[in-house]
């Protein structure tokens, strides 16, 4: 399908317009920005074995984690069981759309959006590694938390902070790549519902 929009005196195209992506989007005046589940890479995520995909109801999402997805279809990803979890997501910070996102933002806070049914199992004392890849290896963030404590405090929606970066000031910005693995015990584990990521952007005026 083309994108292109044609000049109505001319009749020649005037420039091409990208499709918005649907389970990316702006939010809060530019201070979030917003990637659904279906936005990230997830593996074994299309197999309904470890996997399975559910409508979310907008006002869930409005109430609960303050985001508005108006006249969207959001998914989320609902976890069975699998012994390796990842789910990562790669910015091409040289992209028009992330040039937009990023535009006099200084850095980038990344919350997870995650929520334990009462069933989850296989958290108990297993590390889940958040990590942030940088053009900048000397930028790099690496954690690893527990995720158990989450699961006891709240039968909510929960953010869970999964690093930060710095958004390089260069003029070609290359990739970042962040994601939340565990990929080390080999154990069993699921339970859990992901709605995606939020980043929360931190601009020359922001003082939040």
């Amino acid at each position: 399908m083309s994108h292109q929009k044609r000049d109505d005196e001319h009749g020649e195209p005037s420039q091409v317009v990208a499709p918005a992506d649907p389970n990316e989007w702006s939010g809060e005046e530019g201070r979030r920005y917003h990637i659904m589940a279906r936005g990230m890479d997830i593996i074994w995520g299309s197999d309904e074995r470890f996997w399975k995909w559910h409508r979310l109801p907008l006002e869930e999402l409005r109430e609960h984690l303050s985001i508005d997805a108006e006249n969207r279809s959001c998914e989320i990803a609902e976890l069975n069981q699998v012994s390796w979890l990842e789910a990562t997501k790669t910015l091409d910070l040289d992209h028009e759309k992330y040039k937009k996102v990023f535009d006099g933002c200084e850095s980038c806070e990344i919350l997870y959006n995650i929520k334990f049914k009462v069933d989850a199992f296989g958290w108990h004392g297993v590390p889940v590694t958040f990590q942030v890849n940088t053009p900048n290896p000397d930028e790099g963030y690496t954690r690893d938390e527990r995720l158990e404590s989450y699961r006891k405090r709240c039968s909510g929606w929960q953010q869970i902070h999964g690093g930060q970066f710095k958004v390089p000031k260069t003029e070609k910005k290359g990739n970042v790549k962040f994601g939340m693995y565990e990929i080390k015990s080999q154990r069993w584990k699921g339970g859990i519902l992901l709605a995606g990521v939020t980043l929360k952007l931190h601009k020359s005026d922001t003082t939040d």
